[in-house]
């Protein structure tokens, strides 16, 4: 229930009545009642116990706040702190966890890697000795022993491992 706010006293004296309006309201609990209606020429605040305006909250916000752009959060150049571990796989990750995934990836090594039957895909040429090649590298370079002699399958040249000279 809301009552009108008690402005009645014998101690002050009462002049000319003023225009006619609604006063604020009071709730039981000593709140004002706004009835639905909008409070309107509000300054923004200035102590932190004011109300905000939806002027304020949208500047602040706007300066402030990550913002949805295009289907991703845009966090202004500004650090985000004080964030959960990931649980999700579409989770962000903190750098601690990066850091620490990047160290244990660096332990394993490729030398020795047993890929448990499964095929590896999408294996670039080589670019430098140290590493693998796929099978269609290796068949169109490599020179094929079959029936005791290597079989250069047409190629017009190759080098002689033994003296270095294109034949």
């Amino acid at each position: 229930m809301t009552a009108y706010y008690p402005v009645f006293d014998d101690e002050i004296e009462q002049g000319p009545p003023g225009m006619p309006g609604i006063g604020f309201k009071l709730t039981n609990d000593g709140n004002y009642d706004m009835e639905g209606k909008g409070l309107r020429n509000v300054l923004d605040p200035e102590e932190l116990t004011d109300c905000a305006t939806k002027n304020y909250f949208d500047k602040e916000l706007k300066e402030r706040a990550l913002t949805l752009k295009n289907d991703f959060f845009d966090a202004k150049h500004k650090i985000i702190r004080n964030q959960g571990h990931s649980e999700e796989t579409s989770d962000s990750a903190t750098k601690i966890y990066v850091d620490e995934t990047v160290e244990e990836l660096k332990k394993i090594s490729l030398i020795n890697h047993d890929a448990k039957g499964e095929d590896i895909h999408n294996l670039k040429d080589p670019e430098n000795a140290k590493q693998a090649v796929n099978k269609q590298y290796f068949e169109n370079n490599a020179l094929i022993l079959s029936g005791g002699s290597y079989d250069a399958r047409n190629k017009k040249h190759f080098k002689c491992k033994r003296t270095g000279k294109l034949k």
